[in-house]
Protein backbone atom coordinates (compact mmCIF):
# COMPACT_ATOMS: atom_id res chain seq x y z
CA UNK A 1 0.00 0.00 0.00
CA UNK A 2 1.31 3.63 -1.29
CA UNK A 3 2.22 5.71 1.78
CA UNK A 4 -0.38 8.99 2.10
CA UNK A 5 1.53 11.97 0.06
CA UNK A 6 -0.08 15.41 0.72
CA UNK A 7 1.78 17.27 -2.23
CA UNK A 8 -0.32 14.36 -4.59
CA UNK A 9 -3.64 14.62 -2.38
CA UNK A 10 -3.36 18.17 -2.92
CA UNK A 11 -2.68 18.07 -6.78
CA UNK A 12 -5.40 15.58 -6.92
CA UNK A 13 -7.52 17.94 -5.87
CA UNK A 14 -7.18 20.44 -7.17
CA UNK A 15 -7.77 19.20 -10.44
CA UNK A 16 -11.56 17.83 -8.74
CA UNK A 17 -11.91 21.40 -8.60
CA UNK A 18 -10.46 22.69 -11.59
CA UNK A 19 -8.33 25.22 -9.55
CA UNK A 20 -5.36 26.98 -11.46
CA UNK A 21 -2.08 26.90 -10.23
CA UNK A 22 0.41 30.06 -10.49
CA UNK A 23 3.35 29.70 -12.05
CA UNK A 24 6.65 31.37 -11.47
CA UNK A 25 10.45 31.83 -12.67
CA UNK A 26 12.31 28.65 -14.23
CA UNK A 27 13.48 27.90 -10.76
CA UNK A 28 10.22 27.55 -9.17
CA UNK A 29 7.50 25.27 -10.93
CA UNK A 30 3.54 25.64 -9.73
CA UNK A 31 3.08 26.12 -6.03
CA UNK A 32 2.23 22.87 -3.93
CA UNK A 33 3.32 20.54 -6.92
CA UNK A 34 6.53 19.33 -6.53
CA UNK A 35 7.16 17.17 -9.86
CA UNK A 36 9.41 14.15 -9.59
CA UNK A 37 13.06 15.19 -8.88
CA UNK A 38 12.13 18.69 -7.35
CA UNK A 39 13.39 19.42 -3.79
CA UNK A 40 10.16 21.22 -2.27
CA UNK A 41 10.71 24.12 0.50
CA UNK A 42 7.90 25.84 2.69
CA UNK A 43 7.47 28.45 4.86
CA UNK A 44 5.35 26.41 7.11
CA UNK A 45 7.38 24.21 9.71
CA UNK A 46 5.01 20.80 9.15
CA UNK A 47 4.52 18.95 5.45
CA UNK A 48 4.75 22.52 4.16
CA UNK A 49 2.02 25.26 4.11
CA UNK A 50 2.95 28.93 3.61
CA UNK A 51 4.48 29.97 0.49
CA UNK A 52 6.52 27.34 -1.58
CA UNK A 53 9.59 27.34 -3.52
CA UNK A 54 10.35 23.77 -5.85
CA UNK A 55 13.74 23.19 -8.03
CA UNK A 56 15.80 20.46 -9.32
CA UNK A 57 18.95 22.71 -8.86
CA UNK A 58 21.38 22.63 -6.42
CA UNK A 59 20.50 26.89 -5.27
CA UNK A 60 23.11 29.24 -3.04
CA UNK A 61 21.97 31.98 -2.02
CA UNK A 62 18.69 31.86 -1.15
CA UNK A 63 18.53 35.15 -0.92
CA UNK A 64 18.15 35.70 -5.25
CA UNK A 65 14.77 33.50 -4.36
CA UNK A 66 11.24 34.15 -3.45
CA UNK A 67 8.40 31.67 -2.09
CA UNK A 68 5.02 31.96 -4.34
CA UNK A 69 1.92 32.08 -2.20
CA UNK A 70 -1.67 29.83 -3.13
CA UNK A 71 -2.62 32.63 -5.47
CA UNK A 72 0.55 32.09 -7.37
CA UNK A 73 1.97 35.74 -5.95
CA UNK A 74 5.29 36.31 -5.00
CA UNK A 75 6.02 36.78 -0.77
CA UNK A 76 7.42 39.97 -0.19
CA UNK A 77 11.11 38.88 0.68
CA UNK A 78 13.64 36.28 0.09
CA UNK A 79 13.37 32.94 1.15
CA UNK A 80 16.52 32.95 3.12
CA UNK A 81 16.75 31.43 6.53
CA UNK A 82 12.21 30.71 5.99
CA UNK A 83 12.49 27.69 4.82
CA UNK A 84 10.09 25.85 7.69
CA UNK A 85 10.28 22.40 5.66
CA UNK A 86 11.33 20.38 3.03
CA UNK A 87 10.20 17.64 1.08
CA UNK A 88 12.56 15.67 -1.58
CA UNK A 89 10.65 14.20 -4.39
CA UNK A 90 14.33 13.21 -6.06
CA UNK A 91 14.72 10.18 -7.72
CA UNK A 92 16.25 7.74 -6.25
CA UNK A 93 19.97 6.33 -7.11
CA UNK A 94 22.64 8.89 -7.70
CA UNK A 95 22.90 12.27 -6.59
CA UNK A 96 19.55 11.93 -4.89
CA UNK A 97 19.99 12.96 -1.17
CA UNK A 98 19.03 16.60 0.13
CA UNK A 99 21.30 18.09 1.80
CA UNK A 100 20.02 21.65 3.41
CA UNK A 101 22.76 23.77 4.68
CA UNK A 102 22.87 27.05 7.68
CA UNK A 103 24.88 29.80 5.03
CA UNK A 104 25.43 29.87 1.70
CA UNK A 105 27.56 28.13 -0.54
CA UNK A 106 26.88 25.03 1.34
CA UNK A 107 28.83 26.22 4.36
CA UNK A 108 27.80 26.98 8.11
CA UNK A 109 27.09 23.42 8.97
CA UNK A 110 24.76 20.87 7.83
CA UNK A 111 20.97 21.58 8.80
CA UNK A 112 19.24 18.33 7.00
CA UNK A 113 19.93 15.68 4.79
CA UNK A 114 17.24 13.15 4.00
CA UNK A 115 16.38 10.76 0.83
CA UNK A 116 13.76 10.86 -1.82
CA UNK A 117 10.37 10.91 -0.95
CA UNK A 118 10.84 11.73 2.98
CA UNK A 119 10.20 15.76 4.60
CA UNK A 120 12.06 17.78 7.16
CA UNK A 121 9.76 19.76 9.37
CA UNK A 122 10.57 22.19 11.85
CA UNK A 123 13.46 23.33 10.46
CA UNK A 124 15.20 26.41 12.00
CA UNK A 125 13.64 29.57 10.84
CA UNK A 126 15.29 32.53 12.56
CA UNK A 127 18.04 34.91 11.60
CA UNK A 128 21.60 33.24 10.24
CA UNK A 129 20.65 29.87 11.57
CA UNK A 130 18.01 29.12 9.10
CA UNK A 131 18.38 27.20 5.71
CA UNK A 132 20.59 29.48 3.12
CA UNK A 133 21.48 26.86 0.48
CA UNK A 134 20.70 23.18 -0.60
CA UNK A 135 23.04 20.53 -2.63
CA UNK A 136 21.90 17.60 -4.12
CA UNK A 137 24.16 13.98 -2.96
CA UNK A 138 24.82 10.72 -3.02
Amino acid sequence: MAKFNPVRYFMIAAAAVGLTIGTATAASASLYICDPGEVCLYEGSYQGGGGAFTTQTALTPYTSYQFLNSSGLYVPGNINDRVGSAYNNGTTGGYDKVELFRDTNYTGGLVARFAPGLWRNNLPTFQDAGVSSHNWAK
